[in-house]
């Protein structure tokens, strides 16, 4: 779940299959048909474990759907994940 201020502001949680729970702020930014996030720090586990903090890259295809590159600078890892809007 993420989640923005009017200024681009926001937090998100991360939940796993085996019930962990990550969570910490994040900033967004849209621009260019394209919607960058930057996570300022690791995101903390309730398990004490962390995630490395990544710089998120989406872009929508042709059904809507976020597509996202996300990038860990301290281990040079990559990935990429889809996001949906939440419904109200």
């Amino acid at each position: 779940q993420i989640c923005f201020d009017a200024n681009g502001n926001g937090s998100e949680i991360m939940r796993a299959t085996d019930g962990t729970s990550c969570e910490g702020p994040l900033t967004g930014r849209i621009g260019s048909g394209r919607l960058t996030m930057r996570e300022p720090g690791n995101l903390q586990c309730d398990n004490g474990a962390e995630i490395f903090r990544r710089d998120i890259t989406c872009a929508l295809d042709a059904q809507g759907t976020a597509r996202c590159d996300t990038f860990q600078p301290e281990i040079n890892g990559r990935g990429t994940a889809t996001l949906r809007r939440a419904g109200r």
